[in-house]
């Protein structure tokens, strides 16, 4: 079958704007909440679980005067930074509204990571 311009342009342009709904828009226009990830057991930091068994959204093992950075979700990226850091742990960002960043690969019993999305904390982890 072969296609005019007119028909090539409707047809790209179809294309295009049938990918325009999957970026959290409700069907009154609104803006869809980011989903949250909780983990089921409590993530700890700082952590004595090894690097070997832990990984995002994992339980893992405390160390003394650690905390759950299970709390730390919902909160907007500023102030988990801050409740972490009141608890001696660093921050990393691991992602941002879909996009993944480099990471290093060494374990940072210290380090909470953060997935952020729609401008809060939607996913812990300590490694």
């Amino acid at each position: 079958m072969r296609l005019g311009g007119i028909g090539l342009i409707a047809a790209v342009a179809t294309f295009y704007l049938a990918g325009c709904g999957g970026h959290g828009a409700t069907p009154g226009g609104q803006m869809s909440e980011a989903a949250i990830i909780r983990p089921a057991g409590p993530v700890w930091c700082p952590t004595t679980t090894g690097p070997v068994e832990t990984k995002q959204n994992r339980p893992n093992a405390p160390a003394p005067g650690s905390f759950d950075t299970r709390t730390l979700l919902g909160m907007t990226e500023s102030r988990a930074t801050a409740t972490a850091t009141q608890h001696r742990c660093l921050v990393r960002v691991i992602e941002r509204n879909g996009h993944k960043f480099a990471l290093t690969a060494d374990f940072r019993g210290n380090r909470v990571n953060l997935v952020i999305g729609r401008g809060i904390v939607t996913s812990v982890g300590v490694y």
